[in-house]
């Protein structure tokens, strides 16, 4: 029996493809959308070689700034696979392959691709060899590196259509589709709308009931008659066509109201479109004085044009009106017994194309509509159909085993019964050895007298008859006895025959049981009934006695209050301290404030002399650096000491009243290996809590990771920030490398920038964002990952009441301070100052690490167990390493290098 976890639909589309996933659970399939250049479904499908077609420079959003050789529309091979497969059309689906399983794996963790998974691909639906191309695609599905060999049974095929079919199937089960119902599905894509019409014949099952039906009508069509009415526009009034890339940047402005418009005049706004620095422009027209403009204008200094109502239109209506003609057929065909038409496809969400169709078919069938997630059916019907796959599979394994139990059951008594037979034939043999033995001692015999008879003569003629007669008597009683053992012949063979005939009757009973055994089901189902109704009974008969009970259990309660109480004045006492705490907090902030105010001044004086005097540059420069080094280092350690603060009160003292999960525990440990083993929570308290101090620091630092390597949103300016900086950074230093000049702020310029960039980013980064009428709303980034980590840790620490909520607050604070402390704050000291983790087994050093257990100085020969807080400092890979801030560490006696 197979043992898959979980099923990947992976959509190698002509233009887009993508993948879903799911655990086994149709309810909830997983539709990929976080790409590294672009939010949505689907990534383009194209490839940017070097210039010898070898290497993959880049794939997908991101166009390379570098050129490169674009590969596109490869998967159209799919249809002419066999007489048209080259090597580049073999290596180019490779190579997008092999950059979508990156993809995949780091989406899909905690499961073997090779042995958990099935991968379900789609083909088109013109495939000429779906059996040619299902051994050609799991070959190239091999090679790109996402199955375990080339003979691996945990992939799949199915065509396009047929998920599209199995994801309406799904849709249409709630709504009672009945056996022998017909409907249609319109898959409108961008490229061709697909028309289908089928029939449920048996349970889930589908019946093709017509052909097929494919039209040039889609949505990239609708782009086609916008292109032939600008074309039409600017000839009429006489002036040059516009450019081929005029066009595509017109096209991303007209693709807003063709998702948008919904051909009802009253919701429709005009609106003219600029065409700016290459950039389009959308100006509603009632907020321009249109009167007395032309509706287009092309000249050299402008280029814009305005689309009313009949314009947008007309434009849909040629496209929409060959739908509504492919659907009329399609009804016609089917003598208008249809249950429902299904819009699918990308195209299909126009909100104009579902008006037409409601306006023109609502009395010819039951049910329009367009499904929920309907833009993306093949990748859902992918994995859909490979859920019913490894199902269908495992009943069918589970229904031979129950088959193969059962004739195991009947070979024992076939077995027994041919036992019996194979005695009898045995007791056959043996009569039948010995009648043929008697009977041959009988012909000698008879032999023998005749012989002896036949030389007495005549002389002993008298002798000879009586003797004659004697052996004739003894020849009559051999017949006799001859003819008893083939009474007993026969009587063995009518057992025979009689127990086969048993065994025939007993074949007859064991359906005439079967058939008794359902019956008693049936009775057993009565029985059952009878005992629930018992059941009621005894419940109410013992109502009295359960409210004795809960009576005991109420005083209880009581004494549990009293308890509580207790530890809520203790909580209190707690709470005072924590506010004596933040009051000291509020008056470090303050002098931190202090001193950095005081910092400033004092360089734009040094500056100012500087400028004045530079002979004495070098004097300056050092006692500012010292200056600067003391007042960064008395900020970071303030910093790290408010951000171990919060850290502390976020993992808690994890008390008797937090539970925490030491399996997980266990994993961390093994995960930053910690080789010190733990047995309890309460033993182990300052473990546990070292070690949840090191997972919440690095998966903090994951999340940055993640979100500085995506730029282009609103919401991603901190990382557009950095970026763009590190740009001006390099082209700074280039100008200083090869251009001549002997000014100094050229050489300090890259330091300068780098610092006020951070300093910057220290100060207003991941702050609050400014919305519309003064409101403020929560970084997204803060929103999204406080959620994630409160998440990750509640399968850590389990915290109830009131204290979850406070632990939970502060998870946004401690995204906060980890990302400026070790993204930011680190790079605005002049030179470079890095952190690191000291690896396990170290030996203990004082002067860089601060350990947290085994506070006896004369405890020299301690090695690390685990660091929870990095070293912070200058060098800090050599030996003359200059140390801002200690590691701390988690100390053992046990050098496991060395045991």
């Amino acid at each position: 029996m197979n043992d898959y976890r979980v099923v990947i639909g992976i959509n190698l589309g002509t233009t887009h493809s993508g993948f879903s996933y799911s655990y086994m659970s149709p309810s909830n399939i997983c539709i990929h959308s976080e790409w590294k250049d672009g939010i949505g479904h689907k990534v383009p499908t194209i490839l940017y070689y070097d210039d010898v077609y070898k290497n993959v420079r880049s794939w997908g959003f991101p166009r390379p700034t570098f050129g490169g050789k674009p590969v596109e529309l490869f998967k159209l091979l799919l249809g002419k696979m066999e007489n048209e497969l080259s090597l580049l059309h073999e290596k180019a689906i490779i190579d997008y392959l092999h950059e979508l399983s990156k993809i995949i794996k780091r989406a899909i963790q905690q499961v073997d691709l090779h042995t958990q998974a099935l991968i379900v691909l789609t083909v088109p639906d013109d495939s000429m060899m779906l059996t040619q191309t299902f051994f050609t695609m799991r070959e190239y599905v091999y090679k790109a590196g996402l199955l375990k060999d080339p003979l691996s049974h945990n992939f799949g095929l199915i065509t396009e259509s047929k998920a599209i079919e199995i994801f309406c199937m799904k849709y249409l089960k709630k709504h009672n589709l009945s056996v022998g119902e017909k409907f249609i599905i319109v898959d409108c894509r961008d490229n061709a709308v697909h028309l289908t019409t089928m029939l449920l014949w048996k349970n889930e099952k589908l019946c093709l009931i017509s052909e097929r039906v494919e039209a040039n009508c889609g949505g990239d069509f609708v782009d086609q008659e916008f292109h032939e009415f600008l074309n039409r526009k600017i000839s009429s009034s006489g002036m040059n066509p516009i450019s081929e890339n005029q066009f595509q940047i017109m096209k991303q402005a007209f693709n807003y109201i063709k998702k948008s418009f919904s051909g009802v005049q009253s919701e429709f706004v005009p609106f003219r479109i600029y065409l700016e620095a290459n950039k389009p422009v959308f100006v509603p027209s009632r907020y321009n004085s249109e009167a007395n403009r032309p509706s287009l204008i092309l000249t050299q200094s402008e280029f814009s044009i305005l689309l009313n109502f009949e314009d947008v239109k007309a434009i849909f209506e040629p496209i929409i009106e060959r739908i509504i003609q492919l659907i009329d057929y399609q009804l016609r065909l089917c003598y208008d017994s249809c249950y429902a038409i299904l819009l699918v496809g990308e195209f299909g969400k126009s909100k104009y194309l579902q008006l037409r169709i409601e306006e023109k078919f609502r009395t010819r069938t039951r049910h329009i509509s367009r499904p929920p997630y309907s833009d993306i059916a093949i990748l859902r019907g992918a994995v859909l159909h490979g859920i019913d796959y490894v199902i269908l599979d495992q009943a069918y394994i589970i229904k031979l085993v129950e088959k193969n139990k059962e004739l195991e059951e009947e070979n024992i008594k076939l077995g027994e019964e041919n036992k019996k037979v194979r005695e009898l034939q045995l007791k056959h043999g043996v009569l039948t050895s010995n009648y043929n033995r008697e009977i041959n001692q009988n012909r000698i015999i008879v032999e023998t007298l005749k012989n002896d008879i036949k030389g007495i003569g005549e002389k002993y003629q008298n002798k000879i008859s009586v003797i004659n007669q004697q052996h004739q008597n003894k020849i009559e009683l051999q017949g006799q006895r001859a003819k008893q053992i083939q009474n007993n012949y026969y009587v063995c063979k009518n057992n025979f025959d009689k127990y086969k005939l048993l065994h025939d009757n007993l074949q007859e009973k064991y359906v005439d049981l079967q058939e008794k055994y359902n019956e008693e089901i049936n009775q057993n189902q009565i029985i059952i009934e009878k005992l629930r109704s018992d059941i009621e009974r005894i419940e109410e008969k013992y109502q009295n006695q359960i409210s004795d009970i809960d009576q005991q259990y109420q005083n209880k309660f009581k004494l549990q209050e009293q308890r509580i109480n207790q530890l809520q004045q203790s909580l209190e006492l707690k709470e005072n301290k924590l506010q004596d705490l933040g009051k000291e907090k509020k008056e470090l902030n303050v002098e931190y404030d202090n001193l950095h105010q005081k910092n400033a001044n004092l360089m734009n004086q040094l500056e100012n002399i500087l400028q004045q005097n530079t002979s004495c540059k070098d004097d300056i420069s050092n006692y500012q650096l010292e200056n600067i080094d003391q007042n960064y280092i008395i900020s970071l350690n303030s910093d790290i000491s408010k951000l171990n603060g919060n850290l502390k009160s976020y993992i808690t003292d994890l008390n008797q009243d937090v539970i925490v999960n030491m399996e997980e525990i266990k994993k961390l440990l093994l995960l930053y290996k910690c080789s010190i083993k733990i047995t309890n929570q309460k033993d182990d308290q300052l473990l546990i809590q070292a070690v949840l101090q090191r997972h919440v620091i690095e998966t903090i630092l994951s999340y940055a990771i993640r979100y500085f390597q995506c730029t282009g949103q609103h919401y991603h300016l901190e990382s557009d920030i950095i970026n763009k900086s590190s740009l001006l950074s390099i082209l700074l230093a280039n100008i200083s490398k090869y251009r001549m000049g002997n000014d100094e702020i050229t050489k300090i310029a890259t330091t300068k920038l780098r610092q006020h960039v951070y300093t910057i980013l220290d100060n207003r980064g991941f702050a609050d964002i400014y919305g519309k009428n003064d409101a403020t709303y929560e970084h997204p980034f803060i929103a999204h990952y406080k959620e994630k980590l409160n998440k990750t840790m509640d399968e850590l620490r389990i915290i109830r009441g009131q204290e979850k909520i406070t632990c939970e607050n502060l998870a946004a604070t401690i995204i906060r301070e980890v990302i400026k402390i070790f993204w930011f704050r680190l790079k605005i000291h002049e030179s470079p100052v890095q952190y690191a983790w000291i690896p396990y087994n170290a030996k203990v050093d004082e002067t860089f690490m601060k350990r947290s257990n085994f506070d006896n100085d004369d405890d020299d020969d301690l090695y690390v167990g685990l660091c929870y807080f990095p070293l912070i400092g200058r060098d800090i890979a050599s030996n003359n390493k200059d140390v801002f801030v200690p590691a701390k560490v988690f100390a053992q006696k046990i050098n496991f290098n060395n045991k």
